[in-house]
């Protein structure tokens, strides 16, 4: 039986497909991107109150926030400005966003003026375009430097007056003994003038200790004072402490007689005292006898009038409070 076979239609013919058009934008323009460092903000701290200029112009403290940590973001007690920002113009710290040091350990860094700053302490390293704070100045300890004469002296007179009063009162309750005052008021007196300073000490300058000796023994400190004055007129140069023993022991025995006057004159009378004793030369030892033309001589009396010679004793002895340091 015959097949009826038909064939399929025609195959159209070919087209090739376009490929979709790609996507394409409208180009925007370059904007380069900006990239600002926002360090971190330290903790909140009521304590430390930021730095206030208007105070500052009103005369009251400055304050700065201490640096130590602040990198970190840990804040610290306020301190007074340093007198060296000051004087810099620097901005105190605390006033800016502080920076770590690329350069220097431990430094912190104003990026706008530059101005180094000492992490631990806050003092200023290097100041604007480098300078270097200034250096204070330098404190000069006055160790050898002598009190003025107008504080020392009244000082001096009030101590060596008391003890003239209390030798006084003693010579005169008791004129037999009259010599033990006599001879302690001497030493103290010269002993204190070193100790005061009002003359140097012994051991410091004794030229004229062999003059003093000499005319204390021969001639007495009244009529001792006269020759030495006249000694340094002529070589223009004296020893103060030659002037104030022989003068302390002419007080001294003037002070004593006037005692043993004021409080027990018949005493004064019966033991044949008298001021010319003190004024004349120590061997002038000749006193009146009980009748009127007679004359006796009294050894002691040689003794007595030679006491002047522990104002040197006193003067050396006053060694003893000389410090080495001094």
């Amino acid at each position: 039986m015959p097949v009826n076979r038909t064939s399929p239609p025609p195959a159209a013919p070919y087209q090739p497909t376009t490929p979709p058009a790609p996507y394409n934008p409208p180009a925007q323009p370059y904007q380069p991107t900006t990239q600002s460092y926002h360090p971190a903000t330290p903790p909140y701290n009521p304590s430390v109150q930021p730095y206030n200029p208007a105070q500052a112009a009103m005369g009251q403290p400055a304050y700065e926030e201490e640096v130590s940590g602040l990198a970190a973001g840990v804040a610290a007690r306020g301190r007074p400005v340093s007198q060296a920002t000051m004087e810099m113009n620097a901005p105190a710290l605390g006033t800016f966003t502080a920076q770590v040091s690329k350069y220097y350990t431990g430094q912190v860094v104003d990026p706008i003026s530059g101005t180094h700053y000492d992490a631990a302490s806050g003092r200023v390293v290097a100041g604007p375009n480098g300078a270097i704070p200034r250096k204070g100045e330098d404190i000069v300890l006055h160790w050898d430097d002598t009190p003025p004469l107008s504080r020392q002296l009244p000082r001096f007179l009030a101590a060596f007056g008391g003890i003239l009063l209390v030798a006084a009162l003693i010579a005169g309750w008791m004129p037999a003994a009259y010599v033990a005052p006599l001879s302690l008021a001497i030493f103290a007196g010269a002993m204190l003038m070193p100790v005061f300073k009002l003359v140097p000490w012994q051991d410091e300058d004794s030229s004229d200790a062999v003059w003093l000796a000499v005319l204390t023994l021969v001639f007495g400190p009244a009529i001792g004072l006269i020759i030495y004055g006249a000694i340094c007129a002529m070589r223009q140069d004296f020893v103060p402490a030659v002037f104030g023993c022989m003068l302390i022991a002419l007080v001294a025995r003037l002070a004593i007689l006037g005692g043993i006057q004021l409080l027990n004159p018949v005493a004064f009378h019966d033991m044949h005292l008298s001021f010319m004793q003190a004024l004349g030369p120590p061997w002038m030892i000749a006193v009146q006898g009980e009748n009127a033309n007679e004359t006796v001589y009294e050894w002691g009396l040689l003794f007595i009038n030679w006491t002047p010679i522990l104002a040197i004793v006193g003067w050396i002895s006053a060694n003893v409070f000389h410090k080495e340091d001094e």
